[in-house]
């Protein structure tokens, strides 16, 4: 599948765990892309992206209100915001301009864990004005939007968030600092974006009646890298493609820090070249696997570095294990999370 340029720098900025907070300027308005036979904008595209692997994403407007793509997506929305409030003991008050008290909402989300989350922020720079020196404060105990982007709470969950401007210039530079800076750009004059194919959306598993807004704890250490040597050794290399080594590997290291949850699985591949996973827990490590497109990624990332030296297993490519222990390591907090 084919995105667009600045999706993939968003992605691979992601993956690398660079940011989870991006300010994304340029063409943001009067240009399509054609996915799947429909034109969308440059927020349709994120949204398309993102859906795959995000069962809840918002959209904040200029009035303050805030947009879902379904009504499912708005019911499981104000139902974790009224467990933050529970857990907390008080309701968010509102604020004078109604889109602060939207995003004192999005913050009491975000706060939760339980379910991935992506935001979009449009307008920021009505939000936030480069040539206003006051900032309107958000409703009481949710942090300025400048600290959002280094916030542990943030930056240790699945979330991202999307400002939308206009130009960096006419947005506060202390959000364009801490946020990672992205030029969306139109597709080449006469030469139209190639169409994009999008796959069928998760369903979200049922929320528990109360959700933590505790920080995550930190990812802990795992043994990841022997257990992908020995995958890879134990796995022909025609199944390296389908990265059926990296999941099984994956699935191991689960085995070991989540017994209660994952347990021993068998992986093979169909007669068409795909995965095939079995065991009591498959279904539960399928949709962990899934609900991480970083995840994935990286183990893409992995596989065809070991192509280009398939001989060599004693040196795994750095960068690939990095990101790929990063992502195991936040997935192993989040499955953590809701069992506690």
């Amino acid at each position: 599948m084919t995105w667009p340029d600045w999706i993939e720098t968003l992605k691979s900025r992601y993956l690398a765990d660079e940011a989870s907070v991006f300010l994304l300027h340029g063409a943001l308005q009067g240009v399509t892309w054609d996915i799947a036979g429909e034109s969308l904008d440059a927020a349709g595209v994120l949204i398309t992206f993102l859906s795959r692997t995000r069962p809840l994403i918002g959209t904040v407007r200029a009035d303050g209100k805030l947009d879902f793509p379904t009504m499912h997506e708005a019911a499981h929305f104000e139902r974790i915001v009224s467990a933050a409030e529970v857990v907390q003991g008080s309701t968010l008050r509102a604020a004078d301009d109604p889109r602060l008290t939207a995003l004192g909402r999005v913050w009491l989300a975000l706060s939760t864990t339980g379910m991935d989350q992506a935001w979009l922020i449009e307008d920021t720079q009505l939000l936030l004005p480069s040539h206003r020196r006051r900032v309107d404060p958000l409703p009481r105990g949710v942090p300025a939007l400048f600290d959002w982007p280094s916030i542990p709470t943030l930056r240790q969950s699945n979330n991202l968030v999307v400002f939308f401007a206009s130009e960096p210039g006419a947005v506060r530079q202390e959000l364009v600092d801490a946020a990672s800076v992205i030029e969306v750009q139109a597709p080449a004059a006469g030469r139209p974006a190639p169409p994009l194919q999008t796959a069928e959306r998760p369903t979200a598993a049922p929320l528990p009646p109360t959700q933590s807004v505790a920080t995550p704890p930190e990812p802990p250490e795992l043994d990841l890298e022997e257990s992908v040597r020995a995958a890879l050794l134990a796995h022909p290399t025609t199944a390296w493609a389908s990265k059926l080594p990296v999941m099984d590997a994956v699935s191991r290291v689960l085995q070991r820090a989540l017994p209660t949850v994952f347990g021993e699985l068998e992986f093979s591949l169909d007669t068409e070249g795909s995965p095939v996973v079995t065991g009591d827990t498959a279904e539960a490590f399928l949709q962990a696997w899934r609900s991480d497109i970083a995840l994935d990624a990286a183990a893409g990332m992995l596989i065809s570095r070991l192509a280009e030296a398939p001989g060599n297993l004693d040196v795994l490519d750095a960068t690939a294990m990095g990101a790929l222990q990063r992502r195991v390591g936040k997935l192993v907090v989040r499955v953590a999370s809701r069992e506690l």
